[in-house]
């Protein structure tokens, strides 16, 4: 793609507008965090309720964060060496079994089973996280990319703001 025949632009509007590539990429980056977290939810709720400890619960807060921090120093060099769009769909198809296995566990009322699967799940997130942003230089322009990332930024931040209503999703739907 040749940049110097796309014009720049100013603002996300026109950006996620003019650029499909780039709305392809944010809208497909903000569904799968949407699913991330709503899936996260729906695991404390089970975890608690199975068992009736916050212990448990505050494991599973662990068992989704340590695999992004434990692999972190390999995450960088893993997506530098390999094919993006290739490694995207592996980690998304190596998510199907321990969703799967969730559904199982939600059935089952196994909480091991659901912590196992949410810590493959966890891996796999955290191999394919960094992915989206690591492939907005090759769909935006120079001037663009600081908006770019800003908005990729923003799909992390909206979740926790959406319980105080500053969510900027969530102030255009009142």
């Amino acid at each position: 793609m040749l940049f110097a025949l796309r014009r720049s632009h100013g603002s996300p509007v026109a950006l996620l507008r003019d650029n499909a590539e780039f709305r392809r990429l944010f809208s497909a980056s903000a569904l799968s965090l949407t699913g991330d977290w709503f899936t996260f939810v729906a695991l404390s709720s089970f975890v608690y309720h199975r068992t009736g400890s916050p212990g448990w619960t505050a494991l599973l807060f662990a068992v989704n964060s340590l695999p992004g921090v434990l692999l972190l120093p390999l995450i960088g060099p893993l997506t530098d060496r390999f094919d993006r769009q290739r490694l995207r769909i592996a980690c998304d198809l190596g998510a199907i079994a321990p969703v799967v296995g969730l559904l199982a566990a939600f059935h089952t009322g196994s909480v091991p089973l659901a912590l196992g699967c949410l810590a493959v799940l966890s891996v796999s997130a955290a191999v394919a996280g960094p992915i989206p942003e690591a492939a907005l230089p090759n769909l935006v322009t120079s001037h663009e990319l600081p908006l770019a990332q800003t908005l990729v930024g923003s799909h992390f931040a909206c979740p926790f703001l959406v319980d105080s209503g500053l969510c900027p999703a969530q102030r255009t739907a009142r």
